[in-house]
């Protein structure tokens, strides 16, 4: 990626072959680190148009705007405005985590505390007579800091609901100073819904409760390897075993360090 795919893509857009050039992946601090070897690299801080980021910004987890990234920037979506890129969010269902079905077998999470805590809090909003779709749908497009989020659809009538939701957002002043992501959840949610988002928010008895306060061991024996919040999958560890399987793959250094996060 860094020595060849990058490069060339510099080329293309340099030849106007291309108009922008974005970045994508599930481990924030790995797109960070790319976007930083890059910037010294190249020497511009120009090189990238945006970053497509997924499953960063939802009911459980929120680290795209409130994670810090390095000693210099709060969060990823800090960073992404500092370097004037436009930034994209996908997955406010978490690949299907918020809903009322089952966990597919192929999610990284299948099986853990993460799931669990998502079915629980799928039936809390039961409860209050709230689809945990809807809720997590208006939580995700409802942060002034997040432009564009982008929501799969497999049917006219998933289509026609995200696009009614959509419409609740139509009288925020997204230009106003100081807006923050609970004044805009104030408009929009009904009374039912903030009942439930309020549980679901609660950081000491709501059901992502314990997942927000554990982390995930460091895999294998390798002790300089960053600990994982129980509120994510580990995406690191995703990709090592893919290229770990496949023949004559071979590691950059950089692959296995650990991500250096202030705190």
């Amino acid at each position: 990626l860094i020595q060849e795919t990058i490069p060339a893509m510099v080329e293309c857009r340099s030849n106007g072959w291309c108009k922008a050039l974005g970045l994508t992946g599930y481990p924030l601090e790995v797109q960070y680190q790319i976007f930083q070897i890059t910037l010294e690299k190249y020497g511009d801080a120009s090189i990238w148009d945006q970053s497509l980021t997924y499953c960063h910004f939802n009911l459980h987890d929120s680290s795209l705007v409130n994670q810090r990234i390095s000693s210099d920037f709060s969060s990823f979506a800090d960073y992404c405005y500092k370097h004037h890129m436009g930034l994209l969010t996908a997955a406010p269902l978490s690949m299907g985590l918020l809903t009322n079905n089952s966990t597919p077998h192929w999610h990284p999470a299948n099986g853990s505390k993460l799931a669990n805590a998502c079915q629980n809090a799928a039936t809390v909003c039961r409860q209050h007579n709230v689809e945990i779709t809807t809720l997590a749908l208006l939580f995700a497009f409802s942060h002034p800091q997040i432009p564009c989020t982008i929501v799969g659809m497999k049917n006219v009538q998933e289509l026609q609901t995200a696009a009614t939701l959509a419409r609740r957002f139509r009288d925020i002043d997204w230009t106003l100073p100081g807006l923050t992501q609970d004044a805009v959840l104030h408009q929009v949610l009904t009374e039912v819904e903030a009942k439930a988002y309020q549980i679901l928010s609660d950081k000491l008895n709501g059901p992502f409760a314990d997942i927000w306060k554990e982390e995930h061991v460091g895999i294998e024996a390798e002790a300089n390897y960053r600990s994982v919040p129980l509120y994510q999958w580990d995406g690191v560890r995703e990709a090592h075993n893919f290229w770990k399987g496949i023949d004559g793959a071979e590691y950059e250094e950089w692959q296995w360090k650990s991500f250096s996060i202030a705190p």
